[in-house]
């Protein structure tokens, strides 16, 4: 089943607004109370014939065991669902960090189940790659169409936000990957409602990091969080948060202008990295290599 053509796509991050934590379950995870939000920082990635004849993957970066890393196991899950061998060279260009709570391989993994699905015609529907996806990884299921969302449960049941319009960040990360089972193991269960608040700008003044129940971990783990939402908000930012289980922070500002003289201010500094992006309203996998 050869693909005509190679077929090359982005796949976004994502930033959560607030992320409250409602229960421990009893099989080991979390009840959470949250928003999944796309934003214009991406993955790349190319699938072309395999000349071996059978799947491969390339990444600009160690990605761990093949056991263990989305991609692959994306791919693993759909030859056993559809019953086939997917001859395949996947090739990976990594920008959105690890380990930084954005949802780069959670992205992947969800465009990878999309586009794989619509190249080779399986006929998986969105609730079976939704089920598929939900067996990945909690913010999995977001990525198999990726809108501004909420979501509660595990992470798998999303709901989308209505009129919701493009926002100004500026991303954080300060070169520490945060595993995400330590962050679990050490948050705050709350149990709190969503905050009230609207998503514009007007809204978005009240966010703050304490609206993430990672946050009174991880600010006293790694105290360059604390300066670094500090920081933001000297350069103008009328907002900031944690993104998922960390360690990355962004600002919200006013608009873009203003964004990008803080990222000119900030981009030079050596202990952190700055990325430039906005909320999206919504997000398609598209063949961009043409």
């Amino acid at each position: 089943m050869p693909l005509k053509v190679p077929f090359e796509f982005k796949t976004p991050a994502k930033v959560n607004f607030y992320l409250r934590i409602q229960e421990k379950r009893n099989d080991g995870y979390h009840n959470l109370l949250l928003d999944l939000i796309p934003v214009s920082l991406f993955d790349h990635i190319r699938i072309e014939n395999a000349p071996s004849g059978i799947y491969e993957l390339n990444s600009s970066m160690d990605l761990g065991s093949p056991g263990k890393n989305l991609i692959t196991r994306a791919v693993r899950l759909l030859e056993k669902e559809a019953n086939i061998t997917l001859p395949i060279r996947v090739t990976l260009t990594k920008n959105i960090p690890v380990g930084a709570g954005l949802g780069g391989g959670s992205g992947n993994a969800g465009g990878i189940l999309v586009v794989l699905n619509r190249l080779f015609k399986l006929g998986l529907s969105t609730r079976k790659l939704l089920y598929l996806a939900s067996g990945l990884g909690a913010d999995v299921p977001f990525f198999i169409n990726p809108v501004p969302s909420r979501a509660w449960g595990v992470g798998t049941d999303i709901v989308p936000i209505k009129d919701f319009s493009s926002i100004p960040l500026l991303i954080l990360y300060p070169k520490i990957e945060v595993k995400t089972a330590d962050a679990y193991r050490n948050c705050r269960i709350s149990s709190l409602n969503k905050p009230n608040f609207h998503y514009d700008l007007e809204g978005l003044r009240q966010l703050e990091p304490e609206w993430n129940d990672f946050w009174p971990y991880l600010k006293r783990k790694h105290e360059i969080l604390e300066a670094l939402i500090t920081l933001l908000g000297r350069e103008g930012a009328i907002g900031s948060g944690l993104s998922g289980s960390g360690s990355a922070v962004f600002g919200v500002f006013e608009d873009k202008n203003q964004r990008d003289r803080a990222n000119d201010h900030l981009m030079s500094q050596k202990n952190f990295v700055c990325y430039r992006c906005e909320t999206l309203d919504r997000f398609v996998y598209e063949d961009i290599s043409k």
